[in-house]
C-alpha cells in the first residue's frame, strides 16, 4: 500500500531547478500532510487486516516512506544535484497557539474513519503516531536528512524558521511539500517554493508570483505574498477553528 504518494516526477523537479539553478536544494516534508493514504478508511482498514495476526508491529507507513527517500536519493545521485530532506511532524495540541485562543483546533480530526469501529481508529491512530516516531528517528541518521519532531508545537513552523535563519541565500532552493495554505506564507523568500498535490490532476508549483490561484483570486488584485498573513487573520482559517470577520472573504479582504 502506498501511503505517501505526495511528491513531484523526476520531468517536474527538472522543471523547476532548471529555473533556479540553485547550488542547494532544501526539501521540507510536511510529514502528516504528506502520508494523506493513511487517512483513507480502506487504507487504514486493509493496514490493520493485513496485520491481524502478525507479531511484528505494523511498518507500511515507514516503509512507504522509505521508497520516497528512495526516491529522492536516486534523483539526487543521477543528477548530481546536492539535495537535503527535512522531515517534520508534531505531536500533542500546540501550547503556543491554545494561549492565543483557547479553541484552536476544538473540533479538528486529521480523519473521521467514517466505516471504522472505535477500537479500529484508536488502533490506526497508534500504528500512525509509531510510524511517525520511527520515520523521524530514521531521518536523523541517513546522508543529507535530518528529522524535526515537536512536542506541543505545530511544526508547520520549521520551514519558516530553518529558511529564514538558515537558508534565504539565493543561491539555495527551498521545496515545501505541503497542501497547507498556512505554507503560503513562507513564500515571501524568493528562493521558497511549495509543491501542493491533492492528486495525479491537481498539482501545481506555488511562489510569491502565483500563490492568488490558490486562494481564487483574481491576478487583478494586486495583493503582495507579504499580506497573506494580513489577510488570514481577517478571514479566519475554518479548517483551524479560528473565526474571522463574519462574511468577508479573499476578495473582500
Amino acid at each position: 500500500m502506498i501511503y505517501i504518494s505526495y511528491y513531484p516526477t523526476y520531468a517536474e523537479l527538472d522543471e523547476v531547478i532548471d529555473r533556479y539553478k540553485p547550488k542547494r536544494v532544501n526539501i521540507f516534508v510536511d510529514l502528516k500532510n504528506c502520508i494523506s493514504g493513511v487517512y483513507l478508511d480502506e487504507a487504514a482498514k486493509t493496514m490493520l487486516l493485513a496485520h491481524d495476526n502478525s507479531k511484528q508491529p505494523p511498518s507500511d507507513i515507514f516503509q512507504s516512506w522509505l521508497d520516497f527517500v528512495a526516491f529522492h536519493y536516486k534523483y539526487m545521485y543521477e543528477r548530481t544535484v546536492n539535495l537535503h530532506l527535512y522531515t517534520f511532524a508534531d505531536t500533542g495540541q500546540s501550547q503556543y497557539h491554545d494561549e492565543i485562543y483557547k479553541d484552536y483546533k476544538a473540533s479538528r480530526s486529521i480523519t473521521n474513519y467514517k466505516t471504522l469501529s472505535m477500537l479500529e481508529k484508536d488502533a490506526v491512530k497508534n500504528i500512525t503516531k509509531k510510524n511517525i516516531e520511527v520515520i523521524i528517528k530514521s531521518a536523523r541518521n541517513l546522508h543529507n536528512s535530518y528529522g524535526i519532531y515537536l512536542s506541543y508545537c505545530e511544526s508547520d513552523f520549521c520551514p519558516h524558521y530553518y529558511i529564514e535563519k538558515h537558508y534565504s541565500d539565493p543561491s539555495i532552493l527551498n521545496i515545501i511539500y505541503s497542501s497547507d495554505r498556512d505554507m503560503l506564507q513562507t513564500l515571501i523568500f524568493d528562493n521558497t517554493i511549495q509543491f501542493y498535490r491533492k492528486n495525479k490532476e491537481n498539482k501545481m508549483w506555488i511562489d510569491k508570483n502565483n500563490w492568488k490561484e490558490k486562494l481564487k483570486i483574481e491576478d487583478s488584485y494586486n495583493i503582495p505574498i507579504e499580506n497573506y498573513v494580513f489577510m488570514k487573520s481577517i478571514m479566519g482559517d475554518a479548517g483551524d477553528d479560528v473565526p474571522g470577520v463574519k462574511g468577508i472573504g479573499p476578495k473582500s479582504v
